[in-house]
């Protein structure tokens, strides 16, 4: 008979909302296998339709529910499954939080996947050396980028498209001035710096609403036409969107 498989999501902060796609993507995660075992460094408080259990108890689990499969996100949650200390590491920034399981992800011999998105350790200057080591040691490595990609070639490409019923879609009605939001946490990656340049030189047709951390950048906009909101919950978040005309999440030149 073959042996059922059991999969355990392991996170650092887990269920935060404010992680984005990482609560989303557990969210459906636990639709389409309804048996998906939670567990977190911090357990957090938002709502989720499944406990969420101390990584304390992770060994007691996988004897007691037969668990198989390790999946996360983020190489150097990977690099600390896999007994990698990343901690202090400038090149692989990150948290051991995770390193105590390792021993037992080997003692059982459980599977562990990834996806190795931007952010948590893996950006342009990160080695390809660690992101060889995770794809030698992960079974399955989801990516959404082509450096990944590019070095692990039986890596599995997949959009980070999350949430969409979250929002829906509003005809917007064709008057100035045009109203443009950029969203983000503030990373080489986001492209902070291009719009800028853009937005610099536009006119008093458009307005510019900013969301993140990027109060000591906003020195560099000599365009006056914006609002520069700091961080807002989901909620917030959707009715600004509601507001605006174009949604910009980053900038990327290719």
């Amino acid at each position: 008979m073959k042996h059922k498989r059991r999969l355990a999501v392991i996170d650092t902060k887990f269920p935060w909302m404010m992680s984005g796609f990482r609560y989303w993507e557990n969210y459906y995660i636990k639709q389409e296998q309804p048996d998906t075992l939670y567990f977190a460094v911090q357990p957090h408080t938002d709502p989720f339709p499944a406990k969420v259990h101390h990584l304390s108890e992770f060994e007691n689990m996988v004897v007691k529910h037969g668990i198989t499969d390790v999946y996360c996100v983020f190489l150097n949650l990977a690099l600390s499954l896999l007994g990698e200390n990343v901690m202090g590491n400038e090149k692989v920034p990150g948290s051991n939080s995770l390193w105590s399981i390792r021993e037992t992800i080997e003692k059982y011999n459980l599977q562990l996947h990834t996806t190795l998105y931007p952010g948590g350790g893996l950006d342009p200057s990160t080695p390809k050396e660690y992101i060889e080591r995770a794809g030698r040691s992960c079974k399955t490595i989801f990516t959404n980028i082509n450096e990944v990609s590019n070095i692990l070639s039986n890596s599995i490409f997949i959009p980070g498209i999350i949430n969409s019923e979250f929002y829906k879609m509003q005809e917007k009605q064709s008057q100035f001035p045009i109203e443009l939001i950029f969203c983000a946490d503030n990373a080489i990656r986001k492209g902070f710096p291009t719009l800028v340049q853009a937005f610099n030189q536009l006119n008093d047709d458009f307005y510019l609403h900013i969301v993140g951390n990027w109060s000591k950048e906003l020195s560099t906009l000599t365009n006056r036409n914006f609002t520069f909101h700091g961080s807002l919950n989901p909620l917030q978040l959707r009715q600004l969107y509601k507001q605006c005309n174009v949604v910009v999440h980053k900038i990327i030149l290719r």
